[in-house]
């Protein structure tokens, strides 16, 4: 989006579409999330469990690294919401990113000593602050839970990307049936596919 903006000497207005609750096409939902994963890992302190529980102050700051490339200005309610949720899932992602990255580490205070991603390097408090919260018993417990939950038959395992686009791709497609297309694209994986019914 930053060669866009360059070219077009403008920024970017943030579009929505009621039917999607998304930008109106995949290819500006798929920027958009892009541009702000990359606001999240370069700009975002990771001090708070969710982006949900961040002060409002702190997202008003990060949210403002957009303005480089897109026009914030007459956001309306919905338009919010819908960058709000990208923010959220993208810090819930690069979250979990960083935990793995905790996890290669055998001894949780050579994590802590040596084991600095990059690009927390001039945020050493956000790393400092993590790895005490992949050790907190409650933080752990809860990671339990969800490799449980990993044990379940049918896992939503393709993403973000609204259902809705999905479906438009699999109309355009020709598909007869694009609500069971899309359910297998997102709930089935390759190699599990359900038993074809007898005739």
């Amino acid at each position: 989006m930053g060669k866009v903006t360059w070219v077009t000497n403008d920024r970017i207005p943030i579009g929505y579409d009621e039917q999607y609750r998304a930008a109106p096409t995949a290819e500006q939902h798929n920027a958009l999330a892009h541009d702000i994963g990359h606001v999240v890992r370069t700009f975002c302190p990771m001090l708070w469990k969710s982006w949900k529980t961040m002060p409002k102050e702190t997202k008003i700051t990060v949210r403002s690294q957009l303005s480089t490339n897109y026009n914030l200005g007459h956001m309306d309610e919905d338009k919010f919401a819908y960058v709000n949720r990208l923010f959220s899932e993208r810090y819930k992602q690069w979250k979990s990113n960083l935990h793995q990255w905790f996890e290669e580490f055998d001894d949780p205070q050579v994590a802590l000593e040596e084991g600095c991603p990059k690009e927390l390097e001039d945020r050493q408090d956000s790393w400092v602050w993590l790895c005490d919260h992949f050790t907190d018993p409650t933080y752990v417990n809860a990671k339990a839970n969800k490799i449980n939950r990993e044990k379940k038959t049918i896992l939503h395992h393709l993403g973000s990307r609204p259902f809705s686009y999905r479906m438009e791709a699999r109309q355009k497609e020709g598909s007869k049936f694009p609500e069971i297309d899309v359910f297998g694209d997102v709930y089935v994986r390759p190699g599990n596919e359900f038993d074809t019914p007898r005739s």
